[in-house]
């Protein structure tokens, strides 16, 4: 805004920056300015804001044409505050502020407030932008505030009673004044406690009253005796709350109000009393038109108006009454019965608020004038607690009445309902009149007594989710989760509780855990069928454990006549009961009665035998043995009866479940698997015999093949080695006679050819030829190709050509051969040689390993030492390494020597398919307990298949990307890292090139 105004008077100014100022100016409540003083002494309102005409009552253009006029509104007793704030701005560089008054063309006088701010231009002159504010209701708002304050304390210091502020353990924390009386000195009060300078009953008695105001929130009064000089005195203490946990307690000497007759003027001084220290609000009004004529402090406090502006105006002048007519009804109730008492009306107070109220009245006459004593009780508190219970309480009802779960509400003394929802009613089988007014001992609703239950809720207040047992009206059990609370209800202690029915959940819960078990039953009967072939032990234990899981007093295998057994087979039974093991009955017409109800019946179920119908022997069968229920499920293979597996309950008749029918059911099928199983093991022990001679004579076999294999693996190596060492011999041969020549022939590029040769020996050295080791000195000589049996016959003229040396009566002829053509010759030779040297390797590996040499080394040393010594076959490819290798990673736990040969064949199948002057980049990272080297090229891409590929054993098509020299050398790559404990691979760039990694094993320090 500043740069703004400032804008205004510079040349340049725009044409629409005044309208700008002006409305944000106009937005301001108050007047902006801004002021300049130039060099010579002058000084002019450059600006000053629309604002001037309602704070100064002048036009912004008379104050810019004489701003002199300023100086002469501005208050006499202001103007050398004003020009000293003006001279310390000056002089500290600080912003102007300054507070005064004025006094405005039509004689208002105003507060103002103005802040500012100067800035020196670079010529000299000196601005200042600032900000003029009507301040005037602050101030006088401060002022009423201050006379206040003085006025309460002047009433304060007037009281001539005794006041004390006390803590609520009775400690005397300060007082003030004389009076009641009382001449102790102050170090004589000030810490002690009411015990210690009051007597006891006196100190009793104040004590309950500092209590029951801090708890009330309420003016307490309290009256004792004390003896003194003068005798035995009246004092009475008014006591009311002043902080936390403190009171103030004004003490006054009644003794001679308490010798005084009840007359008038103790009637009068107690209805004072009442009037001034009463926490209602309470007027006197004249009864004709309503003009108040006292009001006491309370009044004030309620209704926000101060005392002198209630006096002599009536309440229709102060709009107290929000309904108008209600004044009118309270005449008329008066008028009717004299008197009126507690008419709810809604009264205002001066903010506007709005509140209810408990109206009180009745006609006096003070000095002959009808006048209205009215009491109000403000009860909006009340209302809004009574709305908000109202509340409460409907959202309570209706939570207990649709609640799905039983709640009750009992007497916490005996237990006796006085409250259930419609849940309760529902679960327990009982009417609502059935229960209310009765205890549940009477309801015989617990299964027990919870003594225990009522004694913790009584300790503690509440219980949570205690698992109990119930009984419905029909008899019926139930489970349920129990949580109570204790509440008080009419004075009387209560409990409210809440039941969860978990009846359903339980028996699921139940038949969870029964089919977890019967489960587990038949997966450990399976698992015994399938391995061991010990009929009888798994019988037996077919019934132990079936008996444990139905908890029956019998179970029993029953056989038919079959192959392997019949008669009662298997028993686990209680000692209190008779065996059938040993149960034998000739009597074939019973047994087959027996085997047709077995046969027509998926499963026999008798929950009560005394209740069926079945013939006499079924019926004394059942009575020999104590059977009272039983559960029988045939033993089927198709629609053959192997026999049956029969529980039997002797102590009482049994209902059985769905899954005790079912685990009986399964296991039936279980035993039947386990009997077929028997049946073949039978019968795979006649071929026994057979197998085992088959089984001699199949071994003889083999022994006999697998010796022919190793024949043919010894074989296989002899001429491995055979092909290997001719070809090799042949080959090194055929390089020492082509490199002499090209060295006979192109004698400027000795050095080359040397290294050439050398190359050709050192190969030749590998192999261990003796041919070529006993030669080493005279390669450089004609006469060494004699030394070698393959090459005699061939030598080398003075122009470079090759003679063979013909048998003897022929001539000898000579063909002559280029120096390039020599160089393919070598290279040739070279990639034979190093394919011997690979299948050799791949030979070795696959016999006996990669044979590793680890030893811990930096990784970073490891890979510069490598780049150093593939200096030579870089320079001769020209190509370079980048290497962006760290310096700090950890060490590795490698062999050198094999992990030189992979860092080699990587980079020369790079030069095998790209031109002279690739470039490589060396990156590593670590990875969890191993370091990755990538070395990235720029030279030409492959497929994702060759990628994949690459270090793959197969053979190679001749004219493939990777012939198959180069595929043995990048297979050995991978079986040495693998050998290591690593990874090997190669992906494609997204632009060009390949990225070859592997990893390797980082060294982990003891």
């Amino acid at each position: 805004m500043n740069e703004t105004v400032k804008a205004l008077h510079t040349p340049n100014s725009q044409q629409g920056t005044l309208p700008l100022l002006e409305k944000i100016a106009a937005n301001l409540p108050g007047m902006i300015f801004q002021f300049l003083k130039r060099q010579d002494g002058s000084q002019f309102v450059i600006y000053a804001s629309s604002g001037c005409k309602e704070l100064f009552e002048l036009e912004p253009e008379m104050l810019q044409a004489d701003f002199q006029v300023l100086n002469k509104l501005t208050h006499p007793q202001d103007i050398k505050a004003f020009e000293e704030s003006i001279a310390a701005c000056c002089a500290t560089g600080e912003p102007w502020h300054w507070e005064g008054r004025i006094i405005t063309p039509s004689g208002k006088l105003k507060w103002i407030q103005g802040t500012s701010r100067y800035e020196k231009q670079p010529c000299g002159d000196v601005i200042w932008d600032g900000l003029l504010i009507d301040i005037t209701d602050r101030k006088l708002a401060e002022e009423k505030l201050r006379e206040s304050e003085a006025r309460y304390k002047a009433i304060l210091n007037a009281i001539p009673d005794l006041m004390f502020r006390i803590s609520r353990d009775g400690k005397y924390l300060d007082f003030k004044g004389e009076g009641a009386n009382v001449t102790i000195p102050r170090h004589e009060i000030v810490g002690k406690t009411l015990q210690e300078l009051l007597p006891p009953d006196v100190a009793l008695k104040s004590q309950e009253a500092i209590a029951k105001a801090l708890d009330s929130k309420t003016l307490q009064t309290c009256e004792y005796q004390l003896p003194t000089p003068l005798g035995i005195r009246d004092y009475e203490a008014r006591v009311v709350v002043s902080g936390q946990d403190e009171v103030v307690a004004i003490v006054r000497d009644i003794t001679e109000r308490k010798q005084t007759e009840v007359t008038l003027r103790n009637l009068a001084q107690k209805f004072a009393t009442v009037f001034h220290c009463s926490p209602n609000p309470i007027s006197i009004s004249t009864l004709a038109e309503g003009r108040y004529i006292e009001v006491n402090d309370s009044f004030v406090k309620q209704s926000g108006y101060e005392r002198e502006e209630v006096i002599d105006r009536t309440d229709f002048d102060l709009h107290i009454w929000v309904n108008q007519s209600d004044r009118t009804t309270v005449l008329q109730e008066l008028q009717k019965h004299g008197v009126v008492r507690n008419m709810e009306f809604e009264f205002r107070r001066k903010s506007g608020e709005r509140r209810t109220g408990l109206f009180s009245a009745e006609v006096i006459h003070l000095d002959g004038i009808p006048c209205l004593l009215s009491v109000n009780h403000d009860i909006s508190e009340r209302k809004k607690a009574e709305l908000a219970l109202r509340e409460s309480e409907e959202k309570f009802s209706k939570a207990f009445c649709s609640s799905p779960n039983p709640i009750t509400i009992l007497t916490l003394k005996d237990g006796r309902y006085l409250e259930v929802n419609d849940a309760f009613v529902q679960i327990t089988g009982f009417s609502r009149e059935e229960v209310i007014g009765r205890t549940r001992n009477e309801l015989n609703l617990w299964v027990s007594c919870h003594g225990n239950t009522i004694k913790a809720l009584k300790e503690q207040g509440f219980i949570r989710n205690l698992e109990i047992e119930l009984y419905t009206k029909s008899g019926e059990l139930r489970v349920a989760l129990f949580s109570a609370e204790v509440i008080t209800l009419g004075g009387e202690p209560c409990m409210l509780c809440v039941t969860n029915d978990i009846t359903e959940r339980k028996q699921a819960e139940e038949l969870l855990r029964l089919s977890s078990k019967r489960d587990r039953l038949l997966t450990q009967t399976l698992s015994r069928i399938r391995q061991s072939l010990n009929l009888d032990q798994i019988l037996q234990t077919t019934v132990n454990e079936v008996r444990q899981f139905l908890e029956a007093d019998r179970v029993f295998i029953a056989l038919n006549d079959t192959n392997l057994y019949s008669g009662i087979f298997a028993e686990s039974v209680d000692p209190k009961y008779p065996s059938v093991l040993n149960w034998k009955n000739e009597d074939k017409t019973f047994i087959e009665e027996l085997k047709t109800i077995l046969r027509s019946n998926r499963v026999r179920i008798v929950e009560d035998t005394t209740k069926i119908s079945g013939s006499a022997k079924l019926k004394g069968l059942y009575k020999q043995f104590q059977i009272r229920a039983n559960l029988a499920v045939p033993i089927m293979q198709g629609k053959e009866l192997f026999g049956a597996l029969i529980a039997n309950q002797c102590s009482k008749p049994r209902h059985w479940s769905a899954i005790e029918i079912d685990l009986l059911q399964q296991m039936s099928e279980q035993v039947a698997i386990a009997i077929q199983q028997a049946q073949l093991y039978q019968k795979l022990e006649q071929f026994n015999t057979n197998l085992e001679r088959q089984v001699e004579e199949r071994t003889a076999q083999l022994q006999q093949k697998m010796l022919e294999l190793q024949e043919l693996n010894s074989v296989k190596d002899v001429v491995l080695h055979t092909v290997s060492h001719e070809l090799r011999t042949s080959v090194m041969g055929n390089l020492m006679v082509l490199n002499n020549l090209l060295n006979r022939g192109q004698q400027e590029n000795t050095s080359v050819r040397k290294s050439t040769i050398l190359r050709g020996v050192n190969k030749a050295l590998r192999g261990g030829h003796p041919e070529v080791e006993g030669n080493i000195p005279r390669l450089g000589n004609h006469a060494s190709v004699l030394k070698f049996p393959r090459l005699r016959g061939m030598s080398i003229d003075k122009n470079n050509s090759l003679c063979l040396s013909p048998p003897s009566g022929l001539t000898a002829f000579s063909i002559p051969v280029s120096g390039s053509i020599i160089e393919r010759m070598i290279q040739g030779n070279d990639r034979q040689l190093e394919m011997i040297e690979s299948l050799l390797e791949l030979h070795s590996s696959e016999a006996q390993g990669i044979v590793l040499h680890r030893e811990v080394v930096s990784f970073h040393s490891l890979i510069d030492k490598m780049i150093k010594d593939l200096q030579p076959m870089l320079t001769q490819q020209k190509s370079s390494v980048k290497n962006l290798v760290a310096d700090d990673l950890p060490s590795v736990i490698v062999d050198p020597g094999q992990l030189q040969k992979v860092f080699v064949n990587l980079l020369t199948y790079s030069w095998q398919h790209n031109p002279p002057g690739v470039k490589f980049t060396l990156k590593a990272t670590v990875e969890t307990g191993r370091i990755r080297l990538q070395i990235q090229d720029d030279g030409v891409s492959m497929s994702k298949l060759e990628c994949d590929r690459l270090f793959d054993l197969y053979v190679r098509a001749p004219q493939a990307p990777c012939s198959t020299r180069i595929g043995l050398k990048m297979y050995l790559c991978r079986q040495i890292i693998k050998a290591h404990g690593g990874e090997i691979g190669v992906s494609c760039n997204r632009k060009r090139g390949l990225t070859f990694y592997f990893t390797l094993p980082l060294a982990i320090s003891s």
